[in-house]
């Protein structure tokens, strides 16, 4: 895979030069965000960047470099002609246990180059309705290191032949997709979990709240089962229709995929 990582001094080195031992490995000390590169571009970056750096206060960590050093960094590594998944992970460097020696961070980047030149429209996607709670708590806005419930989720995904799931949390209110946030039209009105019910403070969601006329309300899954239209949001795919129980409606949601496209696709 390609990518490279920035010790806690700010040095660019190999990923090889990964300490095996890390506080990301061993207590989930860290973050990350995931990103589209298209024809050089950093897709959405202020919105991650502003996220990064909101998340690395949140734990306490000095980012090596600043995020405009990053941003070129993560630039220079790349090819034109291609498309790549990058996520960007943030670790605090250094021993300790609970009580950590430093708050000093390393950062990784990876890239995976992807098919696609550009964003397209994909057909909706059926998911299920996981059995594993996602229970509210004030980090689940940030992107932290630790996604184990997610991955319980997965597996149970995997194993009934889906894809992907929609979470609830203790009270039962829908709250998110494995890796996606989660909107739906219901009698005309856009809707979408409120951070308070435990989502994840996603860059996508963000800017269709600025874009569209959304309202932040718990929702049922019984609103899911009704809704005129359902979609997922991630900064990958940005916007995909999907399915639950039956087959929704696609025209609102192929709108809000092509505004979105017209505003931000290079």
């Amino acid at each position: 895979m390609k990518g490279f990582f920035v010790d806690h001094e700010g040095q660019v080195q190999s990923l090889e030069s990964i300490p095996a031992v890390n506080r990301g490995l061993l207590y989930g000390d860290g973050c990350f965000t995931t990103l589209r590169i298209s024809e050089r571009q950093l897709q959405f970056w202020p919105d991650h960047e502003d996220r990064l750096q909101r998340t690395a206060n949140f734990l306490g960590l000095e980012l090596p470099l600043s995020t405009d050093r990053l941003r070129t960094i993560l630039l220079e590594a790349v090819d034109a002609s291609l498309d790549y998944r990058c996520r960007v992970t943030v670790f605090r460097s250094g021993g300790g246990k609970y009580i950590p020696e430093t708050n000093k961070a390393s950062v990784i980047a990876e890239y995976l180059p992807l098919s696609d030149r550009g964003v397209i429209w994909r057909q909706p996607k059926p998911v299920m309705v996981s059995e594993v709670k996602l229970y509210y708590a004030p980090q689940n806005q940030y992107k932290l290191l630790d996604k184990s419930t997610q991955v319980r989720a997965g597996l149970t995904a995997q194993a009934n032949g889906f894809s992907d799931a929609i979470m609830l949390n203790e009270r039962g209110k829908v709250v998110e997709l494995l890796s996606s946030n989660i909107f739906l039209q219901l009698k005309g009105q856009w809707m979408t979990p409120p951070l308070e019910d435990g989502c994840l403070d996603g860059v996508v969601r963000k800017q269709l709240m600025l874009l569209m006329n959304v309202q932040e309300r718990s929702l049922e899954l019984e609103d899911v089962r009704k809704a005129d239209e359902v979609f997922a949001t991630n900064s990958i795919e940005w916007v995909r229709p999907i399915s639950f129980e039956r087959e929704y409606g696609i025209e609102k949601t192929r709108e809000v995929f092509e505004r979105l496209k017209a505003l931000f696709q290079v």
